[in-house]
């Protein structure tokens, strides 16, 4: 880092001498030591703005007690979510590109992430963009596609919550593909009050929720509605249809069928 001076070399200063009769040398002296010290006073100011650009923020979920839950319990997350090999980890990145190119999110919280595939490839795509995952499996903690700062395990079906440096956060986008279909009917009133206590006022929300059913007994697909059904439900909850449609079946992950899910993205 540069130290700036002004007058910046002796020859000025010795001009400033001849056209001033008013500037004695110990004035000039005193003056280099004044110019001197508030360079360093600048020069401090940036070197602590610049540790404050680069300082890792401490990013925590707050509610110690939501610790997630091991998928082997029906009607929550597919358990098998982790278990992506890079053939398959690989999918992900056209949708997260579409993502980038359409809605340039700053910061994104992703519930029910599995792998982290999607989240991997935005960072990867662009690093501009703050990606937070949440997942219940504890077991996704193994997966090399997760950031280890930037992933927590807690369950979305009960109250979690998220701080960074001790405030509340907030993004401009919620995630959550393929998970609205496993909250519990009488919970997905908690699980939409953890996305809206997350969002920015006017963030998107961008989800898919299977149309199927899917296990036996306790059924792993619990919640399973219409695309207009869910329109319903999240337009009741006070959320607006962008109408925008984004899923092809060039950019579709290899676990997501479009005949078979419902695209939805609202606005909070």
């Amino acid at each position: 880092m540069k130290l700036r001076l002004w007058p910046a070399n002796e020859k000025s200063l010795r001009k400033m001498a001849k056209e001033s009769k008013v500037l004695s040398m110990d004035k000039i002296g005193n003056w280099i030591i004044a110019n001197f010290l508030i360079g360093m006073e600048r020069a401090e100011k940036e070197a602590e703005a610049e540790v404050s650009k680069n300082r890792k923020s401490m990013i925590e979920q707050t509610n110690k007690d939501n610790l997630g839950i091991f998928e082997a319990i029906p009607g929550y997350q597919h358990y098998d979510g982790m278990w992506f090999g890079e053939d398959k980890h690989i999918t992900y990145r056209p949708l997260a590109e579409s993502i980038i190119d359409r809605f340039q999110p700053k910061s994104v919280l992703e519930l029910g992430c599995g792998a982290g595939s999607l989240a991997w490839h935005m960072r990867d795509l662009y690093s501009k963009c703050k990606v937070v995952t949440i997942d219940g499996n504890p077991d996704t903690s193994r997966s090399p596609w997760v950031n280890p700062d930037f992933h927590f395990i807690a369950r979305t079906d009960i109250p979690v919550s998220l701080q960074e440096d001790g405030v509340p956060m907030k993004f401009d986008m919620i995630l959550s593909f393929e998970h609205f279909e496993h909250i519990q009917a009488e919970q997905f009133g908690v699980f939409f009050k953890n996305m809206k206590d997350h969002a920015e006022s006017g963030a998107i929300l961008f989800a898919t929720a299977a149309t199927w059913s899917y296990g036996a007994g306790n059924n792993v697909h619990c919640n399973v509605k219409s695309g207009q059904q869910w329109r319903q439900e999240l337009t009741f909850m006070g959320m607006s249809d962008t109408g925008i449609s984004l899923l092809t079946e060039s950019n579709r992950p290899f676990n997501f069928l479009l005949k078979n899910t419902s695209e939805l993205i609202f606005k909070f």
